[in-house]
């Protein structure tokens, strides 16, 4: 029961990272255009994300240490990690709506937001810090 309940929180923790990434830019792009109905929607529909990709993280890094030998770090990192990349999309997100998003300050936020996202899906699929 609990190994299939982890399957199922897995599944949905590595799809709902893939729809929170597309929710994003989709913002990103809403609010390029002025268009602020659809940025609006779109920033709630990420803040949900946010919330049960937290929730469903969590869990699976609990479930993995109560099935492992070791505390399983790499995990930890990469939920640390995680949490910077929502806090990045938070920030590029709600700088671009008051439009202080712009020269160095875009290429400061947006570099880090790539480096990091990149870096959490490497963990994720045990490409480093596999143990």
């Amino acid at each position: 029961m609990l190994e299939t309940l982890n399957q199922i929180l897995l599944a949905m923790h590595r799809g709902g990272w893939i729809l929170l990434v597309i929710v994003f830019f989709a913002a990103y792009i809403l609010l390029a255009n002025d268009k602020h109905r659809g940025f609006s929607i779109s920033q709630q529909i990420a803040r949900f994300f946010y919330i049960v990709l937290i929730i469903s993280g969590v869990y699976n890094l609990f479930y993995l240490a109560s099935v492992a030998e070791i505390f399983p770090w790499n995990y930890a990192a990469k939920g640390i990690i995680s949490i910077w990349v929502i806090y990045l999309m938070e920030t590029i997100l709600g700088k671009k709506n008051r439009g202080e998003l712009a020269g160095s300050v875009r290429t400061y936020y947006w570099l880090q937001f790539i480096i990091s996202l990149v870096v959490v899906v490497l963990i994720g699929f045990e490409v480093i810090l596999a143990v």
